[in-house]
């Protein structure tokens, strides 16, 4: 779980988009709120959630120094979240649970038995100020320790604090 503070909710497709900052370096992020989530939340509540990212563009990197030499821009440790604002002068843009993230892996599992269009790896890697197990289809072999970077669509359970 990742502690966060609580802004505000607003109506997201089917559903809503808890919109809260990281509480160790003020970043905001928005996340999307699954039905259970604790709606009764106020302005500066602190609130946890279990992170749940569906990923996209995924590249998984064995090490620190294999990320390193690709020379991504990136820190091994980042995270820019690109649903909050406009990276642009996009005036259509619309708010979303999205995030750039790159992290190190802390858990593997994977679903052998997963269709060709069903998500087979749960990867668990810790991001700037959080932590978010993400979904994702791949053949590779990743393994703890190692390096993910992707986009990902961030769901779960806004739920305060106790």
């Amino acid at each position: 779980m990742t502690d966060f503070k609580f802004f505000y909710f607003t109506e997201y497709e089917d559903g809503k988009l808890a919109h809260l900052e990281t509480c160790e370096s003020e970043i905001p992020v928005n996340i999307y709120a699954d039905p259970d989530s604790d709606f009764s939340l106020k302005e500066n509540d602190i609130c946890s959630v279990d992170i749940i990212g569906v990923g996209s563009e995924i590249k998984y990197y064995e090490n620190e120094e294999e990320f390193v030499k690709a020379d991504t821009g990136l820190d091994v440790v980042s995270m820019i979240p690109i649903g909050t604002f406009a990276l642009d002068e996009d005036e259509n843009f619309e708010e979303s649970p999205h995030i750039i993230f790159t992290g190190k892996i802390i858990a593997v599992d994977a679903d052998p038995t997963a269709k060709s269009d069903e998500p087979n790896c749960f990867v668990t890697v810790e991001t700037l100020d959080m932590t978010v197990t993400v979904v994702f289809n791949s053949d590779e072999s990743i393994s703890v320790g190692g390096i993910l970077k992707g986009v990902a669509w961030l769901y779960g359970d806004i739920l305060r604090k106790i």
